[in-house]
């Protein structure tokens, strides 16, 4: 399309409107965008078998840290659940290690439970008031004495009045 320009009257031949040109330029625009995501798409789809895989490593490993491995204990353990075959393979990590059929080596890693703590004593009964005319701190103690062959321990000493202890 020839115009003539009316600045200085030449006649240009190929002269494109802006408009036309703005339009071509949206389009050209939009087409490189849709490109780029299709090509992110595609580095995406290459790459999600590799992120799949990573997450259930990560999945796993917390398992395996739930259950108390440290990190070596982490790598024999996938090592050897690597090793057995894709149809003996069961679908948990953390649960084969747990199994009967984890092997010795894997189960080594595993902590023993923590020690259980004892339960506390029952509280002692109150004790009774002291006999009247007995010494003081002699509350709750017999005036008898031990019968021959029983064991006396330290507290039952302790618990003593001078007479029983003379006795």
């Amino acid at each position: 399309m020839a115009v003539k320009c009316e600045q200085c009257g030449h006649e240009h031949s190929e002269w494109v409107p802006r408009a036309r040109l703005n339009e071509r330029a949206e389009e050209v625009a939009t087409l490189t965008a849709a490109r780029d995501e299709a090509l992110a798409k595609a580095a995406l789809a290459d790459r999600l078998p590799d992120l799949e895989a990573q997450l259930t490593a990560a999945r796993q490993d917390v398992g395996l840290v739930r259950l108390g491995l440290d990190d070596e204990g982490i790598q024999v353990a996938r090592t050897l659940y690597q090793a057995l075959p894709d149809d003996k393979r069961p679908d948990d990590l953390a649960s084969w290690v747990t199994s009967d059929a984890a092997p010795r080596a894997v189960k080594a890693y595993i902590p023993a439970p923590p020690a259980q703590t004892p339960a506390p004593a029952p509280m002692d009964a109150p004790k009774p008031a002291p006999a009247p005319g007995a010494p003081p701190g002699t509350a709750g103690l017999s005036t008898q004495t031990p019968s021959a062959g029983a064991t006396i321990g330290a507290r039952d000493i302790d618990k003593m009045s001078d007479a029983e202890y003379e006795a």
